[in-house]
């Protein structure tokens, strides 16, 4: 398992000269007018470095928790045989679950990310956009509870999306009383805030 974890290594002189190049490519496409960009530099030029690197300190607070997890993926099944393939007590909707996301592409990277308090669907549409990131499809997150049936006891899992209504649907995985659960419906949801949630890079414009 690949983890984002904190480490107590800090920003290396490789990636402080990376941002500037970056910051120096966006100031030269900006057409700022030197004469006012030299008085706030005077006057205001120590609080915007510091404003600046509260803004990369809460990006990368967003990076910091993450897992990521690789997965090779048969998209030849039907919705039914993915979920068999897990093992699972299933609770599922079938009207769901016969249209649930199924994905593209055999090898697959999944991340999965915690915000620690409760969402709604809506909220948890946010979260996804700050990291941006997008719902994984069901068959990739599937399959990472395949290959490690263990998973979703440790960080209980799933996705969302919208069905061709625009209603929100859900796949979770958990550990629960009983043992390993599945679940899939269209009711209205709040998330937990001990869920980890499987996103994928969102597609560039």
């Amino acid at each position: 398992m690949d983890t984002m974890s904190p480490s107590n290594k800090t920003i290396t002189l490789g990636q402080r000269a990376k941002i500037q190049e970056l910051i120096d490519a966006v100031l030269r496409k900006s057409g700022l007018p030197s004469k006012f960009v030299q008085q706030v530099i005077m006057f205001h030029g120590a609080d915007i470095a510091k404003e600046f690197v509260e803004l990369l300190r809460e990006r990368v607070e967003l990076f910091s928790n993450m897992i990521i997890r690789r997965a090779v993926v048969d998209r030849s099944r039907s919705p039914w045989q993915v979920l068999d393939a897990t093992g699972r007590e299933q609770n599922t909707e079938h009207t769901v679950v016969i249209d649930m996301p199924k994905g593209k592409g055999e090898k697959v990277v999944v991340y999965f990310f915690k915000v620690g308090r409760q969402l709604s669907n809506e909220a948890l549409a946010e979260e996804y956009a700050r990291r941006d990131l997008v719902p994984a499809d069901v068959y990739s997150l599937a399959q990472v509870n395949i290959d490690d049936p263990d998973f979703a006891a440790k960080y209980p899992n799933g996705v969302q999306w919208n069905d061709k209504d625009g209603k929100w649907c859900w796949i979770r995985f958990a550990l629960w009383p009983s043992g390993r659960h599945v679940s899939v419906s269209r009711l209205s949801t709040s998330w937990n805030s001990d869920e980890w949630f499987a996103g994928v890079p969102a597609p560039k414009a």
